[in-house]
């Protein structure tokens, strides 16, 4: 099967596939062992800090929720390590897969190419633009907010409390232990937008290929035509050639078809992981959350309120395209009844009727407890959080 490389692209995901290097998904082609340990140790080190920092703030409710808080933020940031280090050809697999789209041999196919193409590399190039801001957006939230409350509370320039088995008054080890937290929650706010940017150009590619896909449908009439124009001068009847030249044209979609779903499918387990760790990191996040809403200190209650907001944004994003992904995929089957099959080779009937069968089974993207993602997941994960903190609010009162 034929496939066609898009060098534009390639090029305008180069800046996003550097954000997803950053958050460990995908292995640096320089120094990747290099890279995956300081992650790797960076984020269990943070882990087993605040493992046992909930320990010791265990009899502060407010402190020891802002610790699990951070906790389940950096434990993220192994599994995005360990992810990108044993499961690295499926991430190659996922990125290196959106350059790539079948070659119909088309030129009517080809200026549709173009002008989706065109499209889709604005969008990418505005989805660099938006992670970058969402990791500035939350860095500037943790670190400013956390400096505001140092100078209310009048204490040590920390962005999460941790126990520290040293003097913190020493400026040194309060120096070094501040720019390590810093480090730490840039991580994980790598690890979160990093996690969406190639969750958002899987979505980008397989979208854009089932718009082509049905863009070639449509056009099997004219694209045979085209093909039929070919072959004239060969001893062949105009009928033979056009019944031939219809079985190939669609022949061509059930390869582009099967090319979707094998990318697809290549990528279900890394899909589950990605998605069962980021609804667990919300739930967690959602229930601590409730603890700093209905505080008095209103730098703490803007923290993780603009922090939880962020993660509800993360969220709603991924399950609209899980639920997108197969919406995208029926689009196919609908497509079918709008052929005039009576007037088609009977081998092209055929066809038809395998891709109908196909296209069936929608593309479901699942966790890995085997729960399908969509938008009314989503809404009953945020209506269960809104009742949660609602009951913590009438305590409070």
């Amino acid at each position: 099967m034929a496939k066609v490389m898009l060098e534009n692209i390639k090029v305008a995901t180069e800046k996003v596939v550097l954000l997803v290097t950053f958050s460990g998904f995908y292995l640096s082609p320089r120094f990747p062992l290099v890279q995956e340990i300081f992650l790797f140790t960076n984020g269990f080190l943070g882990t087993c800090l605040l493992m046992y920092s909930l320990h010791y703030y265990w009899g502060r409710i407010e402190k020891a929720g802002a610790v699990a808080y951070y906790l389940i933020l950096f434990s993220d940031v192994c599994l995005s390590s360990s992810v990108g280090y044993f499961m690295k050809s499926s991430v190659y697999s996922m990125i290196k897969g959106t350059f790539w789209s079948h070659d119909y041999e088309s030129s009517i196919i080809d200026s549709k190419r173009n002008e989706m193409e065109a499209e889709r590399e604005k969008a990418i190039r505005m989805l660099y633009l938006a992670l970058v801001l969402g990791i500035c957006y939350m860095m500037l939230d943790v670190v400013v907010l956390a400096f505001v409350e140092t100078r209310i509370n009048k204490d040590l320039f920390l962005l999460f409390p941790c126990w520290i088995p040293f003097d913190t008054n020493e400026i040194s080890i309060h120096i070094t232990l501040a720019i390590w937290e810093i480090i730490l929650v840039l991580m994980a706010a790598f690890c979160m937008f990093g996690a969406m940017g190639m969750i958002c150009l899987f979505y980008s590619h397989i979208s854009t290929e089932f718009s082509l896909l049905e863009y070639a449908i449509g056009k099997l009439g004219a694209r045979a035509r085209e093909m039929a124009s070919h072959h004239e001068g060969f001893e062949t009847s105009r009928k033979e050639v056009m019944k031939r030249c219809y079985t190939r044209c669609l022949g061509m979609c059930v390869d582009h078809h099967a090319e979707i779903i094998r990318y697809f499918r290549r990528t279900t387990k890394l899909l589950k992981i990605c998605y069962f760790a980021a609804f667990c990191t919300g739930v967690v996040i959602f229930s601590f959350a409730g603890f700093f809403v209905i505080s008095d200190n209103y730098a703490v209650k803007i923290k993780f309120t603009l922090i939880s907001l962020a993660q509800l944004f993360f969220l709603y994003i991924i399950s609209l395209i899980a639920e997108m992904i197969i919406e995208k995929s029926m689009t196919i089957r609908e497509r079918t009844f709008d052929i005039n099959w009576y007037e088609l080779p009977m081998e092209c009937q055929t066809i038809l009727l395998v891709i109908r069968t196909v296209s069936n089974k929608p593309l479901e993207t699942k966790l890995l407890s085997g729960q399908t993602v969509d938008l009314a997941g989503f809404m009953s994960m945020v209506k269960v959080s809104y009742s949660y903190i609602n009951m913590l609010l009438a305590i409070a009162r």
